[in-house]
């Protein structure tokens, strides 16, 4: 998975434990990850890392093959409104916010946009993650195996029927 670039939307805790999760795991490289926050201060932790940070969240698509969706629930579809115009055939869409359904994901997005909802619990924020992830309409049998690698770098990652993804 060490040639798959991540874009990470949303730089807050949970995205920075992941990050430093994936490097310390050798799971990707610095020069692999962008990160984008509309809040700057919180790209400095990301920025201490030698991760290249924006305020622009479309540069988290621009230079990713995965773009991973780490903001609050509440600001999801007007981050996904930003996004809509750059996201390709080519992009698997991760998203880790909590309550915000596959399907909410997919009419926010182009047609046959690859999506993968993700659940994963606070102990990650410790390096002892379990993580939950269920696979929308068209993602791959790929995207299954490169979210299982991603989450399973911190700890446990499963794939569930989405009903079961809030239980996390």
């Amino acid at each position: 998975m060490t040639d798959v670039r991540l874009g990470f939307v949303g730089s807050g805790q949970m995205a920075t434990a992941i990050v430093k999760g994936l490097l310390k795991s050798n799971i990707t490289t610095g020069d692999k990850v962008v990160a984008t926050d509309g809040y700057e201060p919180a790209l400095l932790p990301l920025q201490e890392l030698g991760i290249e940070t924006s305020t622009d969240n479309t540069l988290a698509t621009a230079k990713s093959d995965v773009v991973v969706l780490s903001v609050k629930p509440d600001v999801v579809p007007s981050v996904l409104e930003q996004l809509y115009p750059t996201i390709t055939p080519g992009h698997l869409v991760v998203s880790i916010a909590a309550g915000v359904p596959i399907k909410s994901l997919e009419e926010r997005l182009p047609s046959n946009t690859r999506v993968v909802r993700v659940m994963p619990n606070t102990p990650c924020l410790v390096g002892e993650c379990a993580a939950a992830f269920s696979l929308g309409t068209h993602a791959t049998s790929k995207d299954k195996e490169t979210v299982g690698v991603m989450f399973g770098a911190l700890g446990t990652a499963i794939c569930v029927k989405e009903k079961l993804l809030d239980a996390v």
